[in-house]
Parts: C-alpha cells; sequence; structure tokens
C-alpha cells in the first residue's frame, strides 16, 4: 500500500453494560463506522488502468491532455521519433512539411544532395551552359591527299544532351599548313553523327563546306600556313547520346596539323579543339 486508511467507529459496545447484542445493534455499528483515507493512501499502483474518466479531470489537467499550441517541444521528442521505424513505416506524411514551414534561409547548399537539382527543376527563364565536351589534340601528324572528306585525328566528342530541346553550340580551332613545293588547299566541316551539319549549300560540282582551314601558295616564294576557327550553332533534338567530329578535305598534297610547314628549331607547333555546349533555351 502508498499510504493508510484510518477507521473510526461511531459507538462502542461495553464489556460492563451486559449489553444484549441484536442484528439491528450490529448493523447500527457498522453504519456507524467512519472511513477516512490519509494523505498518500492512494498511489498509482492502487489505480487501476482506464479507471479515471474524464469527467473526473479538472479543467486545466484536460487542457494539458488536449495538448495546447506550444506545449510540444524539440525537447519532448524522442530521437529519430520522426524517421522511419523498423517496418519502414515513415512517422511524417508526405507533403506534411510545405514551404510556409521552412525558416527563411533553411534550405542551404550543403543541404542539397549532389546531382540531386535537374533541368526539369529549374524555373522558368533560367537558361545558359548545362554540359560541355571538349577534344584537345597537340599531337602533329600529316593527312596525306585523299579527294574525300576524312575524321580529323582525336577532333570527336560524344555528348549526352539533358534535353531534347537544348541546342549545342559547336566550336573549332584547327592549326594547320602545307609543304613549300605545291599549293595545297584545305576545308573541314562539322558532322553530328554521320550527317554534315553547319555546310553550305551544294550547287554546280561545288563541296559544301564548314570553313576553308588553311590555303598555302608558293607564289612569289610565300608559304602559307595557320589557325582556322568554326562555330556553328547546332539541334540535334535528342537526348541520347551525340556523337560530333571535324572532318577535313584538300584535293592536292599533305596538310600538317599542329606544325609549321618546316617543323624545325624556331617554328611553332599549336594544338587543335573541338568544344560541344549545350545550350538551355529561357523559358517563355
Amino acid at each position: 500500500m502508498s499510504g493508510e486508511i484510518t477507521i473510526t467507529p461511531g459507538s462502542l459496545l461495553l464489556e460492563t453494560a451486559l449489553e444484549t447484542i441484536y442484528p439491528s445493534k450490529i448493523n447500527n455499528l457498522i453504519e456507524s463506522l467512519a472511513a477516512q483515507v490519509n494523505a498518500g493512501a492512494i498511489g498509482s499502483d492502487e489505480l487501476a488502468d482506464g479507471s479515471i474518466p474524464d469527467s473526473k479531470l479538472s479543467s486545466d489537467v484536460q487542457e494539458q491532455l488536449d495538448v495546447p499550441a506550444g506545449s510540444i517541444t524539440t525537447a519532448k521528442l524522442a530521437t529519430d521519433v520522426l524517421s522511419a521505424d523498423t517496418a519502414g513505416r515513415l512517422k511524417m506524411q508526405d507533403g506534411f512539411v510545405t514551404a510556409a514551414e521552412l525558416a527563411a534561409d533553411a534550405v542551404t547548399e550543403t543541404k542539397i544532395a549532389d546531382a540531386s537539382v535537374t533541368l526539369a527543376k529549374l524555373a522558368s527563364g533560367i537558361s545558359g551552359t548545362v554540359n560541355v565536351e571538349q577534344a584537345y589534340v597537340s599531337s602533329i601528324y600529316t593527312l596525306a591527299s585523299a579527294g574525300s572528306w576524312v575524321d580529323l585525328t582525336g577532333l570527336t566528342v560524344t555528348i549526352t544532351p539533358l534535353s531534347a530541346s537544348n541546342r549545342m553550340l559547336l566550336m573549332t580551332t584547327i592549326h594547320m599548313s602545307g609543304p613549300a613545293s605545291v599549293n595545297v588547299q584545305a576545308a573541314f566541316r562539322f558532322v553530328r553523327d554521320g550527317t554534315a551539319v553547319g555546310v553550305g549549300d551544294t550547287a554546280g560540282g561545288s563541296i559544301s563546306v564548314t570553313g576553308v582551314a588553311s590555303q598555302m601558295s608558293i607564289s612569289s616564294g610565300d608559304i602559307y600556313g595557320g589557325q582556322a576557327y568554326g562555330l556553328f550553332l547546332d539541334t540535334p533534338a535528342s537526348a541520347i547520346p551525340v556523337v560530333y567530329k571535324v572532318q577535313a578535305y584538300h584535293p592536292t598534297g599533305n596538310v600538317y596539323f599542329n606544325r609549321a610547314p618546316t617543323d624545325a628549331a624556331g617554328s611553332y607547333r599549336g594544338g587543335s579543339s573541338l568544344i560541344a555546349l549545350e545550350c538551355a533555351p529561357v523559358a517563355a
């Protein structure tokens, strides 16, 4: 027991009175008993589960049980109470936390997982470079006359567009020269998945090119060679890997890439590159 109960009889039977005890006398004696529950006599062990109804609770206790606003603080929450339990059930309903519930600047860069922001998550109006690939070649090599289009060694890139609506800016820089003994004219073009892009019209047997890469001449004893540039904004309309190349064409003689005609001490050497830069358009 948590405490004591004191029982005080209402009347006593006196032995000296030689009273005759009748049933009615016993009933009167029992009825006159006074029971007093001492302070602390009833503890939690003496209360049966569910034995106290709401009607026995004071208004302030009922208010506490109704969980008034602000009564549950973070200190009242058990560790990991809002995480998934062992059965995999989530303690917080999807969508329960809205933007209005987040404090200003609550979501910082460190809170965002790497690569979790996709193009679809960007707000309308966001535009710019979203993907880029580059091929760069510094080694020298000689391209013999073939009379047909040939791939320039190493100037090939494979890029996977993030969206079929994006466009691809192609940029190339080519270093080339020719020998002093012959006249050499060379051209280049961009190729996407085997199809030429960014080239001129074909008419009267002309050759469609993106640009003339180099023209060498021995007239007046001059030898020409140098650097050529190409730019084209392509629309691949694809979200699967795309292969871009730079091809060269020259009908006669040899063409030297990334070197001067003589390649002697004091002459120049350079590099050639191809860049595919994916651009996202401005959303309406």
